[in-house]
């Protein structure tokens, strides 16, 4: 996901209250309603919502290489503690 589509999301996020129920209901037409395409059929999209006592933990895929991955916008391998002061964290 690109920094500006994250961006996106995010203060609409904050200006919209029921858009983070739409987005989680059903996130395949409002990432197309955001990008203003269709996103391929065989694209899973799994919208997951952090909580002071939720962490997730999303996974690369297991065939791609820490510096393919590194490579890709947005891609990361890290941890962040929501709700927490702890800095994000690489390795």
């Amino acid at each position: 996901m690109s920094e500006d589509l994250r961006t996106g999301i995010r203060a609409k996020l904050q200006e919209d209250p029921d858009f983070r129920e739409r987005l989680k209901a059903d996130p395949r037409t409002v990432l197309t309603e955001i990008v203003g395409q269709e996103l391929p059929e065989d694209v899973e999209i799994v919208v997951v919502e952090n909580g002071p006592k939720t962490f997730h933990i999303v996974l690369p895929p297991s065939d791609i290489s820490i510096d393919e991955l590194d490579a890709t916008v947005g891609g990361s391998v890290g941890w962040t503690w929501p709700g927490s002061n702890f800095p994000r964290t690489s390795f």
